[in-house]
């Protein structure tokens, strides 16, 4: 029975945060479009010094202070690799209004002089609550793969128990299986960043020169033969076009606009998502394990968030969907999801919205 609490206790240590946290990295550095591996290697890197401070003996209230503001850091660090996961960022009003409740309950814990047993369930309520921010970004994404689903379903685990275990056990049993989990989604999202990126290619040749973005080479080498083997369910093409032709036919945008343009649908898809350049304004998105209409939404989300970059005023972007069927080439995809573009182009000429579906 003694061996449990010791095996418990060593993998506790900040030591096992410090080394996921260089896994992490060097993830990171072998998949360099995954930057949610470095928000995770940050929160777990917090999480050691936290744990590493807290254990310290006695602890001063300014020691206290320091080890409450590094688990809200780390609280935030993980949600967030979890929200970059899914192309999504950080609302700056949620991180300042999160941040005056620490600061208030830190200051309440000082005036008042609650018991340390107190201060820390309610510290551990409000890492809680930020981690919570992530869950419903994390459950309305679609499920690439199995670790796909590990990854949601461990990090909602680990949620749950840090808003409800203090309630229930022990600090010291709390903390282990904490830890636990928390290192348990950091090898689950590395090992998702690390399959995800093990299909896309690295050399030169097939990246476009503007965009950074795969070029048509790159997208078959991605692809493959067959895209429905891959797991690629819907192909988007889409136009950027200048809107100083009435019909937005033959307008130009500057390269600022396509690679602003590029980076936003960067940022809109998830990863393991494909999105290369494959004309001088006509870039392709290869969507994996998504549905019509989750692809629709997905396309709704990319036109919504258009005018807030003043680069792409004087753009107007175009959308064709097409699903990809089971013996389809990429070629064949494409085509199909090409006339739909060319009806969202007709649409747009009577005000139409800019996307079709064939």
């Amino acid at each position: 029975m003694k061996l449990l609490p010791t095996t418990l206790e060593l993998l506790s240590m900040p030591w096992l945060c410090g080394v996921l946290a260089a896994g992490l990295l060097v993830v990171w550095l072998q998949r360099r479009a995954y930057r949610y591996v470095l928000w995770q290697a940050l929160g777990m890197l917090l999480l050691a010094l936290a744990y590493a401070l807290a254990h310290q003996a006695p602890a001063p209230w300014s020691l206290q202070v320091m080890v409450v503001w590094m688990l809200w850091g780390a609280a935030w660090a993980l949600a967030q690799a979890m929200v970059a996961h899914y192309g999504q960022s950080v609302n700056v009003y949620v991180v300042l209004i999160s941040a005056g409740c620490v600061l208030a309950a830190t200051w309440m814990g000082a005036a008042s002089a609650l018991p340390a047993p107190i201060r820390g369930v309610a510290g551990s309520m409000a890492m809680g609550l930020v981690l919570a921010y992530a869950l419903p970004l994390a459950w309305r994404g679609a499920v690439r793969h199995q670790l796909d689903q590990c990854l949601r379903c461990l990090y909602s685990g680990f949620t749950a128990w840090v808003l409800l275990g203090p309630l229930l056990l022990s600090p010291s049993v709390f903390t282990d299986a904490a830890l636990v989990l928390a290192a348990l989604c950091s090898v689950t999202m590395a090992w998702c960043a690390w399959r995800d990126g093990a299909t896309k290619p690295r050399n030169s040749g097939y990246r476009d020169v503007v965009t950074n973005l795969l070029n048509r080479s790159g997208l078959d080498v991605v692809c493959g033969a067959l895209p429905a083997a891959s797991r690629i369910t819907v192909v988007v093409l889409c136009e950027l076009k200048g809107k100083n032709h009435p019909r937005y036919a033959m307008g130009a945008c500057s390269a600022l606009a396509l690679q602003c343009f590029a980076q936003w649908l960067l940022r809109s898809v998830r990863e393991g998502d494909f999105v290369a350049r494959i004309g001088s304004q006509e870039f392709a998105l290869a969507l994996r394990d998504l549905d019509m209409a989750q692809a629709q939404a997905l396309v709704q989300r990319i036109q919504a968030g258009l005018p807030r970059f003043a680069s792409l005023d004087n753009c107007r972007a175009s959308f064709g969907l097409a699903l990809v069927h089971e013996m389809d080439s990429l070629d064949t995809a494409l085509h199909r999801a090409d006339v739909a573009l060319y009806q969202s182009k007709e649409e747009a000429g009577h005000s139409e919205p800019l996307a079709s579906v064939v």
